[in-house]
């Protein structure tokens, strides 16, 4: 096993490559915080809602010092590496099967061959995996215990308790863009099972020219709903236009009196709205576009001319 580190700087590395050995990689549920709302004279309490907050991931880890004198740089490169108050980006890593030696019966008629994965008779061992992406996902995280490493000769242990920052989700290493037109998507390790993809590439159009048939497919499990999730949705224009408004599930999106021309770019980043990088939050109704898990649907009112781009960032459970 392994633990990729992304630091926020783009700063990337394993901690197999630092020397420290990593035992599992426990990822804990969601945590959630709810509200009831009870009322007098009647049976049971009233919904009221509620939010995921945090989730923790522990990661056993240990290393072994060449000499006993040695002892405290590892551990002091331990604390280097996972003590940073910034946070940064873990990714899970596995072997795709168990590491280990072919045992033969070099007694018998076979001569000690086995079989390989073509049920063939071979004498040469099975290749061993190395460690690779289990997953196209990774969380945001920051340390939250005090490590105490415990030493045996040359050997030191210790437990990493990560908890998530910002949003408790995991979310998808590339967005949605990169899945555009793209046929090989299935084979590559930053879109996985398990993130929600559909079969079908011709599904994943997230680039549109003209104001019809605007609908593009989100494969996250949770809403991409907030502000503080990443999604670009960017419009290009194809003709003059005094006020622009579209819907997105219904949601009713418009900026007006703004005099967009031929070429002028509006986008939509979280909570900001731009027109060729110039603010328009002024000018519309304050509302952001939301995207809801599966199929997503746009429409441009009054006919006008755009180019569509959508980018967005999935999130999971």
């Amino acid at each position: 096993m392994d633990v990729l580190i992304q630091k926020i700087n783009g700063d990337t590395f394993t901690l197999g490559s630092a020397g420290i050995i990593v035992h599992d990689f426990n990822v804990g549920g969601l945590e959630m915080e709810t509200a009831y709302e009870d009322t007098d004279g009647l049976h049971g309490r009233f919904n009221m809602g509620g939010v995921y907050r945090k989730r923790t991931i522990s990661v056993p880890v240990s290393f072994i010092a060449g000499e006993l004198s040695e002892f405290p740089l590892h551990r002091d490169k331990l604390f280097n590496i996972v003590t940073d108050l910034d946070g940064f980006y873990i990714r899970e890593m596995r072997r795709p099967k168990r590491l280990q030696y072919e045992f033969r019966d070099t007694t018998s008629e076979t001569g000690g061959l086995i079989l390989d994965e073509n049920n063939n008779e071979t004498s040469y061992d099975t290749p061993q995996t190395w460690n690779e992406m289990s997953s196209g996902k990774r969380y945001k995280v920051r340390l939250s215990n005090v490590i105490n490493v415990t030493q045996s000769n040359k050997k030191g242990d210790a437990e990493l308790e990560f908890e998530t920052i910002e949003l408790p989700f995991a979310e998808s290493v590339n967005t949605t863009l990169s899945l555009h037109g793209n046929s090989t998507y299935q084979t590559s390790k930053d879109w996985t099972n398990g993130m929600g993809l559909l079969t079908d590439s011709k599904a994943y159009n997230y680039l549109f020219d003209g104001n019809s048939n605007i609908e593009f497919y989100y494969p996250g499990n949770i809403a991409n709903d907030q502000s503080n999730m990443d999604k670009i949705i960017e419009f290009d224009f194809k003709s003059n236009v005094d006020t622009f408004a579209f819907s997105i599930n219904d949601i009713q999106i418009e900026i007006k009196n703004v005099g967009f021309k031929v070429g002028d770019k509006l986008v939509f980043d979280g909570q900001n709205i731009l027109n060729n990088n110039h603010s328009v939050l002024q000018a519309s109704n304050y509302t952001q576009p939301e995207i809801k898990v599966g199929w997503n649907k746009i429409d441009i009112k009054d006919s006008v001319s755009v180019k569509t781009k959508i980018d967005l960032r999935c999130y999971y459970k």
